[in-house]
This record gives structure tokens, C-alpha cells and sequence, in this order.
């Protein structure tokens, strides 16, 4: 399984013209010279040997800047399949995409994350199999499955942060538990892991209202709450923890004791169930709630500008700290709604520094519930594009069946 150095370099080579390719669009080999700092002939062999594979494909031709007129190189995100999963309280969201993160086929099915992690990976099994029996596919034309969980993840072995974490919250059982592994004893494919609001903002960036900016907060707003940080056009991760903004203390409020241990965090205010209640039990969903305040409720406008302005209240320090170009919130107490959008608005104004909040742009989520199904995407081909990934199975021109050993060390 081992890639000796003069393989290392070939794949460092192929990996950085995928990378290009999928970042940039069909281009011609000139300006992968230039976008990759490989030199012509480096650049002519690698992508002939990805043509050879069936990766890439030679199309239009562009203008001529002296000679004949050279053809645009692409990625193909068609040769390849991708299962994804989003498991969140009451339900996993699972599905299929290309390579490039476009969502073919989603499907949701009840579950309860308080069952415990077991039930949960067996019915996300279970689930990608009727999906993909349901579109006339196999399981072994997946490349891979990318799954985002509730939880920090120890992503180099794909499971949940270990500790007792949870212990007090409805994912009482999920320490350490073994994501990736089970998952893939129960399939026999390539498993990621990562925590879904990670991927939430990954996929804003790869194929959303993020692309191109290279700093960005991303805050999911129920049922729960947390966040996702994009620092010089990449997702930072921390030890584990990076972006856990349902954790920071409310400011101006009484503190109100929380899971996690804490006091006065945000997720204490604002989180669904607490939501409801305050809005006095009438409505059975948030949804419902936005509804009242978008129809003229008062007692429901009071409830979300309120939760609106403790949320503002938090990501003003975030914006401080951070001063990103970008906040995008998603997440079923933002969905569409202005009332909550532009209490944040006003609190980040109000009580962040003003070198940070001036110019800051707040915006919905464009890909709303799918961000965390593409994010999911594009961290699998990330790193089976990774040039210790990509060297592994190039040969083959497919990666089914040939990572498993690799996988597991990363």
C-alpha cells in the first residue's frame, strides 16, 4: 500500500491538476501550468494520464494566444458516486451526489438521536441501501461516504470525541463511539466523519453563497446550535472543537445552567425546545412559530427578535475576534426568517467593534438543509483527491476497495 517517492511526486502532481480543475472550472493546460506552478511538460503528462483514467476530459476550445487554438481541460464529476449523511435530533438525512457535491437523491428517515449511536449507523446502512437500490445503482460504485454527526469529531479515527461530553444531553452513549468503523464494517466502503456544522459551512464554500470568500462564519440555529470557521479559505477545525458558538455565554441575560456543564450559553436560550416554550407551548414547530411572527403575532415577533438579539449579542464577540468578510445562518430558526435575521443584524452593529461589524455581510444560507449534504460531498473527494489518497488507486482508475488499510491511519 506504500507510494514510493518518485510516486509521491507523480501524485502530489495529479492531485494539484484535480485540485485546479475543481476549483477554478474547465481550463486549458497553459493555465494549469500557472495555477499549479508545474512546469509544460510535468503538466502535459499528468493530464494525459487523467484522460487515460477517465478523470478528466478534453472539450471547447478556447481563445488562442499565438498558434493554434488549445482545448479546455475539465473534471468529471460524473464518473463517481458519493453517499452522504447528515444526522441531526429526530431524523438523518442521507443521499447521493456526484463528484463536484451535486445532490442527486436525498431521502430523510426518522430517527432519534437519544436511541444511541448504534441504532442510528445501522439505520443510516440500512438507508443507503434502499437509496441506492431506489436509483439503480450498486454499493460498490460509491467512492466513499462522508457522514456529519452532531458532536466534535476525532477525525483522524472517525468517531465521536471521547469524554463524557454528553452525558446530560440527548446523546447520552455517543462518546468515543466508533463512527467510521462501524459504518464501514456495515457497508465495506471508505467512511469520513465530521461534525455536520463543519460541513455545513464547507459546503457554502465549495458550492454556495461562501465561494470565493476566505473568511467566514457560518452559525446553524436549530434545533440546536453551533458553528462552523473558515479562516483563509480553510475549515479550522482546532483540536476538535473549533466553532462551538452554542456554547459562548449569552451577554446581559441570567445565566441558565447547561449540559455541556456551563452556564448562560447560547444553546440554553435559544435552541428549539426552549424556543416553544417561551413562546407559551401554542406552536408545535419553529417553523410554526415563524409562521405567527410572519402573519403578525406580537407574543411570537417578541420570541424570535429576542432570540434574534442574544444570538447577535454572541456572534458580535465572534465577529470581533475573527473579522470575517461573511456570517451565514442557517438552520430552522433562520429559514427565510427577516424578523430573527435582522435582530442579528442590529445586536452585531451594536455591540461588536465597529472596524468588524461595518461592511460584515449577514445572509441566509442559499443552500439551506442541503449545505451539510455537500460539504459532506466535497470533504470525501478532498481526500480522495489527497495526493497520499490519489496515489494509492490511480492506477485502477477507481478508488472501491483499494483504501481501507490507508484510510484507517489517517
Amino acid at each position: 500500500m506504500a507510494v514510493s517517492r518518485s510516486g509521491s511526486a507523480r501524485a502530489a502532481g495529479h492531485a494539484a491538476v484535480i485540485e485546479a480543475l475543481r476549483r477554478e472550472g474547465p481550463t486549458t493546460r497553459t493555465e494549469l501550468e500557472r495555477m499549479t506552478g508545474l512546469g509544460r511538460k510535468i503538466i502535459s503528462e499528468r493530464v494525459q494520464e487523467l484522460l487515460d483514467k477517465s478523470l478528466v476530459t478534453e472539450g471547447e476550445l478556447a481563445r488562442s494566444t499565438g498558434g493554434r487554438m488549445p482545448r479546455r481541460i475539465g473534471f468529471r464529476p460524473e464518473v463517481g458516486l458519493v453517499g452522504v449523511v447528515e444526522m441531526n435530533v429526530h431524523h438523518v438525512t442521507l443521499g447521493l451526489t456526484d463528484l463536484g457535491g451535486q445532490v442527486l437523491v436525498l431521502r430523510q428517515i426518522d430517527a432519534e438521536v437519544s436511541a444511541g449511536p448504534a441504532a442510528a449507523v445501522e439505520l443510516v446502512a440500512d438507508g443507503m441501501i434502499a437509496v441506492l437500490e431506489e436509483v439503480g445503482h450498486a454499493l460498490d460504485e460509491l467512492w466513499g461516504i462522508g457522514v456529519g454527526v452532531l458532536a466534535p469529531v476525532d477525525r483522524r479515527r472517525g468517531s465521536i470525541l471521547p469524554g463524557r461530553l454528553f452525558a446530560r444531553s440527548a446523546m447520552a452513549g455517543w462518546d468515543g463511539y466508533p463512527v467510521r468503523d462501524r459504518l464501514h464494517e456495515l457497508l465495506g466502503r471508505s467512511v469520513w466523519v465530521d461534525n455536520e456544522v463543519n460541513l455545513m459551512a464547507l459546503g457554502e464554500v465549495r458550492s454556495g453563497r461562501a465561494r470565493g470568500f476566505s473568511d467566514v462564519v457560518f452559525a446553524k440555529l436549530g434545533p440546536s446550535v453551533g458553528g462552523g470557521l473558515v479562516v483563509g479559505g480553510r475549515l479550522q477545525h482546532g483540536k476538535a472543537a473549533a466553532g462551538e458558538i452554542g456554547h459562548l455565554v449569552v451577554p446581559h441575560d441570567e445565566p441558565r445552567p447547561c449540559w455541556c456543564g456551563g452556564r448562560g450559553c447560547l444553546d440554553t436560550f435559544v435552541n428549539d425546545t426552549v424556543l416553544l416554550a417561551e413562546a407559551g407551548g401554542v406552536h408545535g414547530s419553529v417553523a410554526e412559530l415563524s409562521r405567527s411572527a410572519t402573519a403578525g403575532d406580537p407574543g411570537a415577533v417578541a420570541v424570535l427578535r429576542r432570540a434574534g438579539s442574544r444570538v447577535g449579542a454572541v456572534l458580535a464577540d465572534v465577529v470581533t475576534l475573527l473579522d470575517p468578510s461573511l456570517l451565514l445562518v442557517g438552520g430552522t430558526l433562520v429559514d427565510d426568517d427577516e424578523i430573527v435575521l435582522s435582530a442579528i443584524k442590529a445586536a452585531i452593529a451594536d455591540e461588536g467593534i465597529s472596524v468588524a461589524a461595518e461592511g460584515l455581510l449577514v445572509e441566509h444560507s442559499h443552500l439551506s438543509d442541503r449545505a451539510g449534504l455537500v460539504g459532506a460531498a466535497a470533504m470525501v473527494v478532498d481526500e480522495l483527491f489527497s495526493p497520499a489518497v490519489l496515489g494509492v488507486w490511480l492506477d485502477d482508475g477507481r478508488p472501491v476497495g483499494r483504501l481501507d488499510a490507508l484510510v484507517r491511519t489517517r
